[in-house]
């Protein structure tokens, strides 16, 4: 299992799938939540996973995700859309992938969300030009480009109901998934937040703490 990395954006399919917390509701308390029992029991899981060899070497830095798919070394691999188009050539790739939402656990089948933003500067001199090339951007003409050339999965949802995303495999699942996927907690203290949780998730992996502990000390801060 090809899980890219000890990270919270790389951790938190299986973490969140298994039943683990980031927050409450609200984003705005992680005691409680982060350490909750269902918190813990999904991170000794996932320890369970790295020490029975279940676990592939990129949760630790490893063999690459991409790399270890694609020389046939790992069985699954969790990516963006983008990541078929880049590799779809590779020997042990084509014709041979199945596309699939992440399996279910104790918290459903959760993945994550990001993306780009298109933004316009206070200080542009030029923010009605920048407005509409943004609203262009959004559009359903230039999310049916995105999607037809470049096999990206659209903003739009007048796109998202087109063929060439409705007939694409891939999308599909991936469209499925956005349905119960986590978008990161909102905050201007996320990096301070993340690496707080990532620093647990590692100590927990590498044995250096058990995960209550490891958990305990990452909610208090």
């Amino acid at each position: 299992m090809g899980i890219s990395g000890i990270g919270t954006w790389n951790m938190a399919p299986y973490f969140l799938s298994l039943g683990g917390k980031i927050t409450d509701k609200e984003n705005s308390k992680a005691s409680g939540f982060l350490n909750s029992p269902e918190s813990v029991k999904a991170l000794e899981k996932i320890v369970g996973w790295n020490n029975n060899g279940y676990a592939a070497k990129s949760i630790l830095g490893g063999e690459g995700s991409w790399e270890g798919f694609n020389a046939a070394h790992y069985a699954m691999i969790d990516d963006g859309p983008w990541w078929f188009p880049a590799n779809k050539e590779q020997k042990e790739v084509k014709d041979n992938v199945i596309f699939a939402t992440i399996p279910k656990g104790d918290g459903g089948s959760v993945s994550v969300v990001g993306g780009e933003d298109t933004i316009i500067f206070k200080a542009s001199k030029n923010q009605a030009q920048a407005y509409a090339f943004a609203k262009f951007l959004a559009s359903d003409e230039a999310q049916t480009i995105f999607a037809t050339e470049l096999n990206m999965m659209p903003v739009c949802k007048e796109t998202s109901k087109k063929s060439v995303v409705t007939d694409n495999n891939m999308m599909k699942v991936y469209i499925e998934q956005l349905s119960t996927a986590w978008a990161r907690t909102p905050s201007p203290a996320w990096a301070d937040i993340d690496k707080a949780i990532s620093e647990a998730f590692e100590k927990a992996v590498r044995k250096k703490a058990a995960p209550q502990q490891a958990l305990d000390e990452a909610a208090k801060k």
